[in-house]
């Protein structure tokens, strides 16, 4: 298994830093599996993000993002906050399937994880 971490920011555990958050540096198709955790409320324009994270994940494979639901402003750019649905048309927005939203009531972020698998 190989894994590659992507951020906009070098740091630990950062293989490759994007300027881009809409465009990233890989061909069609290149991941079996992206995870994206805590970085939904940073992206300026999520459609575009969204759409950036179907192009490079293989047919058949799976998406898995955790976005807070509440929460006060931190670490700018700061946008958005997300609620179920909204992950859920997100996801649907370009073409996932399979989608499962949750929503994590109790933890002080209220964690609205979104998971969806490309055809």
């Amino acid at each position: 298994m190989e894994l590659c971490g992507i951020d906009i920011n070098k740091g630990k555990n950062v293989d490759i830093p994007v300027t881009n958050p809409y465009l990233w540096p890989f061909e069609d198709n290149t991941f079996d599996l992206i995870i994206s955790g805590q970085t939904l409320e940073h992206v300026g324009n999520p459609f575009l993000w969204i759409k950036e994270l179907y192009r490079v994940l293989k047919e058949g494979g799976e998406v898995f993002i955790i976005a807070p639901s509440k929460g006060k402003q931190h670490c700018p750019p700061d946008y958005w906050r997300i609620l179920p649905d909204g992950m859920k048309a997100l996801l649907q927005e370009v073409g996932f399937e399979d989608i499962v939203v949750t929503l994590d009531k109790k933890s002080p972020w209220g964690d609205c994880c979104g998971f969806g698998r490309k055809k």
